[in-house]
C-alpha cells in the first residue's frame, strides 16, 4: 500500500517536472522570438530614419544608420525564421511580414538612389506618398 502511494507520488512528480520543464522552454523560446521581432523593428526604424535624414538634408552621413539597418535585417529575419520553423501557422505570418519588409526596403532604396542621382521631383514624390507609411 505504501509502495503504491510512493509510486503514484513519484510518477506525479516526474510528470509535473516534465510539464514544468516544457513550459519553461516554451517561455524561453517565446522570449527569444519577441527579442528577434523587436530587433528587426529596430533595424527597420534605423533604416527609415537614415533614409529620411539623407532625403531631407542630402548629407551622406545620414546613410550610415540606413546602411547598417538594411545590412542587419536579413540576419535577423534568418534568426526569426529558425525560431518559427516548428510553427507552420506562425511561418505564414512570417512570410507575409517578409513580403512587407521587402517592399519597404525597396521603397527606401529607390528614394535614396533617386536622391543620390539628383532626381529631386521623383524622390519627393515617393516621400509624399503613403506607400512608405503603409509598408512600415
Amino acid at each position: 500500500m505504501i509502495a503504491d502511494e510512493w509510486l503514484r507520488m513519484t510518477f506525479s512528480n516526474d510528470v509535473n517536472f516534465v510539464k514544468s520543464t516544457q513550459a519553461t522552454a516554451h517561455i524561453e523560446e517565446s522570449a527569444q522570438t519577441l527579442a528577434s521581432v523587436n530587433k528587426l523593428l529596430g533595424h527597420l526604424i534605423d533604416a527609415e530614419t537614415g533614409q529620411r535624414g539623407f532625403l531631407l538634408t542630402g548629407d551622406a552621413k545620414y546613410l550610415e544608420p540606413y546602411t547598417q539597418g538594411v545590412a542587419q535585417i536579413n540576419g535577423t529575419l534568418d534568426e526569426l525564421h529558425l525560431l518559427l520553423k516548428p510553427y507552420p501557422e506562425q511561418l505564414k505570418v512570417y512570410d507575409t511580414m517578409t513580403r512587407h519588409i521587402s517592399r519597404k526596403l525597396s521603397e527606401l532604396e529607390l528614394s535614396v538612389r533617386m536622391r543620390q542621382e539628383g532626381q529631386e521631383n521623383a524622390w519627393r514624390f515617393v516621400l509624399t506618398t503613403n506607400l512608405g507609411k503603409e509598408h512600415m
